[in-house]
């Protein structure tokens, strides 16, 4: 799906896990599923900032 390797592909899930930027939802070997909250929030409020119409002098 990626085109990376299995083991390319867990280093970085590692990885984004000990930076705190994905946090795992279960705890499987197989399925797992991780989430990532305050990157989402962070997406979400920089999208609500850059669609807030500019109050533009008369």
């Amino acid at each position: 799906m990626t085109g990376k390797s299995h083991v390319a592909i867990g280093s970085a899930i590692r990885q984004l896990e000990a930076a705190g930027i994905l946090q795992p939802l279960n705890a499987k070997k197989w399925g797992r599923l991780w989430g990532c909250g305050e990157l989402l929030k962070l997406v979400g409020d920089f999208e609500a900032g850059v669609s807030a119409p500019v109050a533009r002098p008369a």
